[in-house]
């Protein structure tokens, strides 16, 4: 059972530490951190894998469905959907895939 006044375990504790002292430059060149834009790892290749790409239209439905909103938001023609296999059986077909926007 989860104890929401239990006290994190000390390696979260460092790493938040880490991470609420960096500056923005020191963080935009950290490679733990997953930047999209940049491309991933070595590391983070193998944790992460290219589930499915979806269409402009299909990435729309998801965020209007998301957000319960009608709007019209720009998207890449094609965008890619992520899989972390850190998370096995997360990813089902029946679930609406999380959105990372990389054209």
């Amino acid at each position: 059972m989860l104890d929401a006044h239990q006290k994190p375990p000390d390696f979260l504790k460092d790493i938040y530490k880490k991470y609420q002292k960096q500056k923005g430059e020191a963080l935009d060149q950290d490679k733990n951190i997953i930047d999209f834009s940049r491309g991933l790892s070595g590391t983070q290749k193998s944790v992460f894998e290219v589930k499915e790409w979806m269409s402009a239209e299909a990435a729309q439905t998801v965020f209007n469905t998301f957000t319960g909103s009608n709007q019209n938001h720009i998207f890449p023609e094609r965008i890619v959907a992520y899989h972390s296999l850190d998370l096995p059986g997360a990813w089902r077909k029946s679930h609406q895939p999380r959105i990372n926007i990389h054209p």
